[in-house]
């Protein structure tokens, strides 16, 4: 069986994917589900997470790259590395 395989995690998670209505898929972080709509093109791809600090639900929707619908405004991500780093440590970033 494989475990992961990115950008999706094959043991179910916090991080929940539905695709056309059906949730069967899982990623493997929070920054790796916004690359769904791009492995779904054309279909409206939802992500439901809850924040990681504080526990609250948060979700949104992508197609094609696109935000369409979220339920806030204030969705961030946090990596300990600042991106222009991120080639030199890999797998931390």
């Amino acid at each position: 069986m494989i475990a992961s395989l990115a950008p999706f995690n094959n043991l179910p998670n916090q991080y929940r994917i539905t695709i056309d209505g059906e949730q069967k898929w899982f990623a493997q972080c929070g920054l790796e589900t916004v690359t769904i709509s791009f492995v779904f093109p054309g279909k409206a791809g939802r992500i439901d997470a809850p924040c990681l600090d504080c526990g609250v639900p948060m979700w949104f929707v992508m197609k094609d790259g696109v935000i369409t619908e979220r339920n806030s405004d204030d969705i961030r991500f946090f990596v300990d590395v600042p991106v222009r780093k991120w080639y030199e440590n890999i797998p931390f970033a």
